[in-house]
């Protein structure tokens, strides 16, 4: 994958293809270096506003083995770049880790953690549009595990179905409750459909229903789409939707995307993104009726300006507006509980490298 104005990952079915990775034998190695300072500025209602500057360093190592013509295996490692030794932090997290057996030329087997299917984007930096992801992420949940049969249906058309510990990995259970092993009631099923239009773009419509035991339940619903009908141009839209039923009361998520990227006519890679997401959290019976909104609006500039599709200089403004009505948490990044409005500035300039 090159950086930044392709098409990001859709789901497992995209991380299973070809990355940007140098081969040894059966060994694929890749991966990216990813550096990102920022400057923050927060403010709510009539207290002191709070501004922060800071860098952070991530990097993520990919490595990939043929076991076989038809099987590869597949490690994915994140490092988060913890300050020193002592850092109690979770400084290495693994992301992926499986196996793929292709069966039949139209059907793969998965087995093992690998990437959630659910959203449009992406899980990593290489893929995204913009430095930072945006708090409808929050709604996609973390990887799973679990196994998934692959079917190639035809060129355009791929369906993913999923059987796996739970829409939301939490140390091998899910958000709502952790597994156990004695009790192993948590199950999800899901399926993801993926179909491409030649010189238009490609669609997704993704449903997931979580059993976490006989008192919770959560189901997830999405749709997104990727056009890129019109030359230099790619547009990205979504809608994301959870609700959870934990013994007869209700709450639910709601998340939307729109963006727009241009690709500049430079002597030197350059494109222009726009992005727009808006996110809400309705506790419901749960909550008393309480209820959480994120607005946030997002001009990004990603620049290869040594003409190597591996190196990325990118430039980053977004504007957010949290707005809460009696819920006092940090879900969306706002400082300021129990403030029923929060607006904050985040200005972010990034170094991203491939490996190799």
């Amino acid at each position: 994958m090159k950086l930044r104005y392709l098409v990001p990952a859709l789901g497992v079915l995209a991380s299973l293809s070809t990355v940007s990775a140098e081969t040894i034998g059966g060994l694929t190695v890749g991966g990216y270096v990813d550096v990102i300072a920022t400057a923050g500025h927060e403010a709510a209602g009539d207290a002191s506003a709070q501004t922060d500057v800071g860098a952070t360093a991530f990097v993520e190592l990919r490595v990939g083995y043929k076991v076989a013509d038809s099987v590869t295996a597949q490690l994915d490692v994140e490092f988060n770049g913890a300050n020193s030794r002592s850092d109690s932090s979770n400084v290495a997290y693994l992301e992926q880790a499986y196996v793929n057996w292709a069966m039949t030329d139209n059907f793969s087997l998965t087995g093992g953690k690998f990437t959630t299917y659910a959203g449009w984007v992406a899980a990593d930096a290489d893929g995204l549009y913009r430095i930072n992801a945006g708090p409808i992420t929050s709604l996609y949940g973390a990887e799973i595990t679990g196994a998934a049969g692959n079917f190639a249906i035809n060129d355009d058309f791929n369906v993913s179905v999923f059987l796996v510990n739970g829409l939301d990995v939490v140390s091998g259970g899910n958000a709502v409750t952790p597994l156990d092993a004695s009790e192993n009631d948590d199950l999800a099923l899901a399926v993801d459909l993926v179909y491409k239009m030649e010189g238009i773009g490609s669609f997704n419509f993704e449903i997931g229903y979580d059993y976490v035991d006989a008192d919770a339940s959560e189901i997830m619903v999405g749709v997104n789409a990727t056009v890129t009908a019109v030359e230099s141009w790619t547009f990205g839209a979504e809608v994301i939707t959870r609700m959870l039923d934990l013994d007869g009361d209700s709450s639910s998520k709601l998340g939307a995307l729109i963006m727009a990227n241009y690709k500049l006519p430079t002597t030197k890679p350059m494109s222009v993104t726009g992005m727009v997401q808006y996110v809400s959290y309705d506790e419901g019976d749960l909550g008393l009726e309480e209820k959480t909104s994120a607005v946030e609006v997002a001009l990004a500039l990603l620049t290869n300006p040594t003409n190597d599709p591996n190196f990325g200089v990118n430039f980053e403004i977004s504007y957010k507006t949290v707005t809460n009505d009696g819920i006092d948490d940090t879900t969306f990044g706002a400082l300021y509980l129990g403030e029923d409005e929060t607006d904050a500035i985040l200005v972010s300039i990034e170094l991203l490298a491939l490996i190799p």
